[in-house]
C-alpha cells in the first residue's frame, strides 16, 4: 500500500504497519536487526497535512550577522 492510499483512505488514529518485504534477520544479527526494524514496523496515523507549496528555487539567498561584523554607525558632528 503506497503513502497516497493510507493518506487518502486512513482515519486519523489508524494503526499502519509498514514493511519493505524482506524477512525478519535472526537476532543474533543485531545491526542487522535494528536496521530491519527501521524499516519495518507499526505505527498510529496521528496528522495529515495537505502538500506543501515550494518555490521553483531551491534555496533563497539569506544573510545572518554576528557580533562584531556590522559596519560601525556614522556619527554625526
Amino acid at each position: 500500500m503506497s503513502a497516497h492510499i493510507v493518506y487518502d483512505n486512513a482515519p486519523l488514529g489508524s494503526l499502519i504497519r509498514y514493511s519493505d518485504g524482506t524477512p525478519k534477520p535472526p537476532a543474533r544479527f543485531t545491526r542487522k536487526l535494528a536496521d530491519w526494524g527501521r524499516r519495518n514496523g507499526l505505527g498510529r496515523l496521528v496528522r495529515k497535512a495537505p502538500p506543501r507549496d515550494r518555490p521553483t528555487t531551491a534555496h533563497r539567498p539569506r544573510s545572518r550577522s554576528t557580533k562584531g561584523t556590522s559596519p560601525p554607525a556614522a556619527s554625526s558632528s
